[in-house]
């Protein structure tokens, strides 16, 4: 008959070496010192969580989020001290969240019923400009300061128009952002004010879109990615130009099918780190390459090894076995959940309710992971079952 031995609480778990077969691996960005990568990843089952790790996208691998939702488009301050990015999908239930950069000390920022998403640091560190709904269902830009207050809007589009995926200048003076009707969008720039708004990119027909961009070390160029040779839906490629969107540099050659995305330039040794899927593979990987578009070298994969749950114990919480029901009992407030992991820290369940059953459970050991009202990792249990 299969049994339980009881729990061990945990403050730190380190995963055993293991892989998770296919997992996608996205949205990658550079600290300030040139030394971290910040990326989304699917690879403990389920959402996209943010994790950072080495340049080589596996050493000192530490999972920074942990919610039910996907947490997307990090984005690190200019003193590499805070992230922000967006929780949940494009949708009215996707908000703007801070944190610290090793994941502690996550705060909330907007919290309302309508999209907002995309940030990103202005260059002193003071504000975030990021992308949002008004009155209507399409995105407009926004700023506010580093509590959520001070909300200002800066463009005012009718009808389905799209201004999205704002960025500050590397000195600050201007905001570039895409901008167009739907599935045409392009580049542009505008004052901080939201004034003087000029195209960067030409306007394109329905299909063509540019976005993902970044700057140069040097603030003498602008990368993105665009469908320009592609088609729409089809792909897209890498582009360096200059930063009044002139003197196109074409880095990547995609066949159809071939995705060559959001790429960020490395602000020290100009390295460039970029997503990349293919309709062949059918996810997405993180590959470094040279400014020129040469020597592309995988980084990411699916190990689970060496990721750090940072987080407290929380005496309140508490899981016990009923082997003759063959159930798990658990103790929690309302409103928290848990999550079950096997030793390949592949996802289980996920549930909301007082009592597991585990008569269908393999034996072996399991991770508990107790997560709060807020999404927020509160404490890990091991049990095994025998």
């Amino acid at each position: 008959m299969k049994t339980f031995l009881f729990l061990i609480a945990i403050a730190f778990l380190l995963m055993p070496v293991s892989v998770q077969g296919v997992c996608n691996n996205l949205f990658a960005t550079v600290s300030p010192d040139g030394q971290h990568l910040y990326f989304c990843s699917d690879r403990h089952g389920g959402n996209y969580e943010i994790y950072s790790s080495d340049l080589d996208g596996k050493s000192n691998l530490v999972r920074l989020t942990h919610s039910i939702v996907n947490n997307l488009y990090p984005n690190v301050s200019p003193d590499g001290s805070k992230i922000v990015f967006q929780r949940d999908d494009y949708g009215s239930n996707a908000e703007v969240f801070i944190m610290n950069a090793d994941g502690s000390g996550l705060i909330q920022l907007t919290n309302n019923s309508i999209y907002d998403g995309y940030p990103h640091f202005s260059p002193d560190g003071l504000k975030l400009v990021f992308d949002g709904w008004d009155t209507e269902a399409y995105p407009e830009i926004f700023t506010m300061d580093l509590n959520g207050n001070e909300r200002t809007q800066l463009t005012n589009f009718p009808g389905a128009d799209w201004q999205c995926s704002p960025m500050y200048s590397p000195e600050g003076d201007f905001i570039y952002f895409s901008i167009g009707y739907n599935a045409d969008l392009h580049l542009a720039r505008m004052d901080v004010t939201g004034l003087n708004i000029i195209d960067i990119t030409p306007p394109n027909p329905f299909g063509i879109m540019e976005f993902g961009m970044s700057f140069s070390p040097d603030a003498n160029h602008i990368i993105f990615s665009t469908m320009e040779w592609t088609g729409y839906n089809n792909g897209c490629d890498i582009v360096v130009a200059d930063m009044l969107g002139n003197n196109w540099n074409r880095l990547t050659n995609a066949v159809s099918g071939e995705w060559f995305h959001s790429p960020y330039w490395n602000p020290v040794d100009s390295m460039l780190y970029y997503s990349y899927n293919n309709s062949a593979l059918g996810y997405w990987q993180i590959y470094e390459m040279t400014a020129s578009g040469t020597d592309a070298t995988l980084l990411t994969d699916c190990f689970n090894v060496g990721v750090q749950e940072n987080h407290l114990t929380d005496n309140n919480l508490s899981a016990y076995p009923v082997p003759l029901m063959n159930e798990l009992n658990l103790s929690m407030p309302a409103g928290y959940h848990v999550e079950l992991y096997d030793v390949l820290g592949n996802l289980v369940i996920r549930s909301y309710e007082d009592k597991i059953d585990m008569a269908s459970f393999r034996s072996g050991f399991y991770f508990i992971r107790f997560f709060d009202r807020s999404g927020m990792l509160v404490q890990t249990l091991k049990v095994c079952r025998r």
